[in-house]
């Protein structure tokens, strides 16, 4: 038992698309036999080529286990406790993480912001080239757009990263100082 290559399952897949497509679509010559004409400017061949070679999903796996990865780090962060003061009154108090922890959260979430971004970027750039690239080989004939939702959603995903990272940052740099203003008294 032989299993084909990936390339020829998709192949297959596309071919069985535009054989669908092929045998739905009947055009009316003006005569009265009606020809069936298939994909005349190859769209389905341009889009499977263009999953194929252009959209690369690898970063954004990459991304999607660094923020896992920051999420759990982010789980293990101390908690709210009750304390006794010197004057024998009961406060709630949070101890702030350790600094190691700390550190490796902000270097998970800069990794993943960093990646998300070349990411976003790499397929916002690559389908607007791909939309205006199908529309000027086909003349005009087919119009190609990039999805406003969806830019817009992978744009705020990422711009959520970035900012968990400056949250972190600036967390960071404020236990840092109270740390060093508490050794100086």
């Amino acid at each position: 038992m032989s299993r084909k290559p990936a390339r020829e399952r998709h192949l297959n897949n596309v071919q069985v698309l535009a054989n669908l497509i092929q045998a739905q679509k009947p055009v009316n010559n003006g005569n009265t036999s009606t020809e069936i004409i298939p994909d005349p400017l190859n769209l389905i061949m341009m889009a499977n080529e263009f999953k194929e070679k252009i959209v690369f999903n690898g970063l954004i796996y990459i991304v999607v286990a660094l923020m896992f990865i920051f999420f759990l780090l982010l789980s293990t962060f101390p908690g709210w406790h009750e304390e006794v003061d010197d004057d024998g009154e009961e406060r709630e108090v949070k101890a702030f993480p350790s600094q190691a922890i700390l550190s490796a959260c902000l270097l998970t979430a800069s990794a993943s912001s960093g990646f998300g971004l070349i990411s976003i970027l790499w397929q916002h750039v690559n389908s607007s080239a791909t939309a205006t690239m199908a529309e000027i080989l086909t003349y005009g004939a087919v119009s190609g757009h990039v999805g406003g939702a969806a830019m817009a959603l992978g744009w705020l995903s990422i711009g959520l990263v970035a900012l968990a990272c400056v949250g972190l940052w600036v967390m960071k740099l404020s236990i840092s100082l109270i740390r060093k203003l508490s050794d100086m008294e």
